[in-house]
C-alpha cells in the first residue's frame, strides 16, 4: 500500500507561547530528576542566531544555527524538501530533478527521515546563495533529512563541524573548511567541541567558540544579516482528528463570517447518531458526509455555514476529567470552583 502524506488544516493548542514559562516551572514540581530533566529536553530549549542568506534575486533564506560562530565555514544550504522557497530558487535546468526528489521524500513518513544514520540523499537546486559573512557564494540543495518542523526548515552546512553535513559533502563532493581549531589535539574533521577558537574566520580569529558566537551574531545583526533567537523544540499542540469519535470541536465557518465559536448556549456539539462513522480515503471525517448534522445556519449572520468535522484529540477530553470528581451532582457547569478548591490538587501520588 502507498502511503501519501497530505497537508491538512487542523486546530492547534498554542503551547509553544507558554515553553519559557512552562520550562521555568519544572523546578516548582515535586518530581524526581530523571522526569524534570526529560520534560525540560522535551521542551528542547536553544540559543543561537537567525541568519540571512540571500539569492541572486535577493530573496532572503533565513536559516536557525545554535552554533553561529562557524558560519565562515558554512559551504552549502540545505532546504527541507517541502520548504516554500524550492520552486522559487530551482533552477530551469533542474526543475525535473528536483520535482521527482521531492515527490520521493515526501512519501516517507517524518520518523524515517530522522534516523540519523541512513545514507544521506540530496539534489542541486542549480542556485547560489550568498554567505553572509564571507560574501562568498554557497550552492543551495535540497534534502529529506532536514525537516521544517524545526527551526526555518533551512540549514547552513558546516561540514567541518557537523557529522550529517560532513558525510553529506563528501558523497557529494562539497567543499569543506575547518573554522574551529580545538583545544586538543584533534585534527580530524568533522571537529565537534566548544573548547576550541575561531579559526579562518577573519577578524573573529582566535576567540573562543563562545565568544566567536555573541561576537560574530552581533556583527551579523549590525549589518541586518542576523540576530539572536531562541528556539524551543516543543510544538504545538494539533488536536485535530479525522474521525467520528472524539469531542467535535465547536466551531462554524461561513463564507461571509469567516470562522465562528458556536455559541456557549448550543454547547456542547453532540455526535449524531450514524451508521457509517469509518473514515474513507479522502482524508475527511466521516461526519462531513452527513449534511443534516454538517449543515447548519451561521450564528452571527444566519446564512447558510458549516461545522467544522475534526474531532479533538481524546486526550483532550480525558485530561482533565479528574475535576469533575468533586463535581458530580449536578449538570450544568463542568466543575464547581468552591469544591474545587477545596479537594485539589491532589498533594502527592
Amino acid at each position: 500500500v502507498r502511503v501519501h502524506q497530505k497537508s491538512l488544516s487542523q486546530w492547534f493548542f498554542k503551547i509553544t507561547e507558554h515553553a519559557e514559562r512552562l520550562l521555568r516551572n519544572l523546578d516548582t514540581l515535586d518530581w524526581s530528576d530523571s522526569t524534570r530533566t526529560m520534560q525540560a529536553n522535551w521542551i528542547g530549549r536553544s540559543e543561537g542566531a537567525e541568519l540571512l542568506f540571500k539569492t541572486p534575486a535577493d530573496t532572503p533564506i533565513p536559516v536557525y544555527t545554535t552554533r553561529p560562530e562557524t558560519v565562515f565555514g558554512a559551504r552549502y544550504l540545505v532546504l527541507a524538501p517541502e520548504h516554500p522557497l524550492v520552486d522559487e530558487v530551482t533552477g530551469h535546468e533542474c526543475k525535473k530533478e528536483v520535482g521527482n526528489y521531492r515527490r520521493h521524500a515526501l512519501q516517507k513518513d517524518v520518523v524515517t527521515r530522522k534516523v540519523g544514520d541512513r545514507e544521506k540523499t540530496g539534489v542541486f537546486t542549480g542556485t547560489y546563495a550568498r554567505n553572509p559573512a564571507t560574501g562568498e557564494t554557497v550552492p543551495v540543495w535540497i534534502a529529506d533529512y532536514v525537516l521544517m518542523e524545526y527551526g526555518t526548515g533551512a540549514i547552513m552546512a558546516v561540514p567541518g563541524h557537523d557529522e550529517r553535513d560532513f558525510e553529506f559533502a563528501t558523497k557529494f563532493g562539497l567543499d569543506i573548511k575547518q573554522v574551529i581549531k580545538p583545544a586538543g589535539d584533534e585534527e580530524q574533521l568533522p571537529i565537534i567541541t566548544w573548547d576550541g577558537v575561531a579559526a579562518n574566520s577573519g577578524q573573529f580569529d582566535g576567540l573562543a567558540c563562545k565568544d566567536a558566537a555573541a561576537a560574530i551574531t552581533e556583527w551579523l545583526e549590525g549589518q541586518g544579516l542576523g540576530k539572536k533567537q531562541v528556539q524551543y523544540r516543543l510544538h504545538d499542540w494539533c488536536i485535530s482528528r479525522q474521525r467520528y469519535w472524539g469531542p467535535p470541536i465547536p466551531i462554524i465557518y461561513c463564507d461571509h463570517c469567516e470562522t465562528v465559536p458556536v455559541p456557549e448556549e448550543d454547547l456542547p456539539v453532540l455526535l449524531p447518531e450514524i451508521e457509517d462513522f469509518k473514515p474513507d480515503e479522502s482524508g475527511v471525517s466521516p461526519l462531513a458526509r452527513h449534511e443534516e448534522w454538517y449543515r447548519v445556519p451561521c450564528p452571527k449572520c444566519g446564512k447558510r455555514a458549516r461545522r467544522e468535522t475534526d474531532v479533538s484529540d481524546t486526550f483532550l477530553d480525558s485530561a482533565w476529567y479528574f475535576l469533575r470528581y468533586p463535581s458530580t451532582g449536578f449538570d450544568d457547569r463542568a466543575f464547581d470552583a468552591d469544591l474545587t478548591t477545596k479537594w485539589l490538587p491532589v498533594n502527592s501520588y
